[in-house]
């Protein structure tokens, strides 16, 4: 297979304003992963995450992309990492003054968006 670049240009002067959500607790965030097929909390409670296999790596660079467009159009974090058939996925809210933060309803609404 050929290897295959993904470049995204934004000629934006700014991230679209992302709606405010109240951070969630950990417990709030659990509860909610439970209806949602194949994402888990991660240990620092920070990301959720989710791993997906495909059938080549065509199919996960292609979906790679479709995420990265996504998030990029909706100002939200995510972390790919693909692994030939591999792909995993993880979401965090945006940072604040520099630091990670709290998840709130918006990333797990774009989590669930991806399902």
């Amino acid at each position: 297979m050929q290897p295959i670049a993904i470049m995204h240009f934004i000629n934006r002067l700014r991230r679209p304003p992302r709606p405010i959500y109240q951070r969630l607790k950990p417990e709030r965030v659990q509860e909610e992963l439970k209806t949602m097929l194949g994402w888990s909390l991660l240990s620092s409670g920070k990301a959720i995450q989710r791993v997906l296999r495909f059938k080549s790596e065509t199919a996960a660079v292609h979906y790679a992309a479709f995420i990265s467009a996504q998030a990029t159009d909706v100002g939200q974090p995510v972390h790919l990492t693909l692994d030939e058939r591999t792909l995993t996925v993880k979401l965090f809210a945006p940072p604040h003054k520099g630091r990670a933060t709290a998840l709130d309803m918006g990333v797990l609404g774009f989590a669930r968006q991806l399902n």
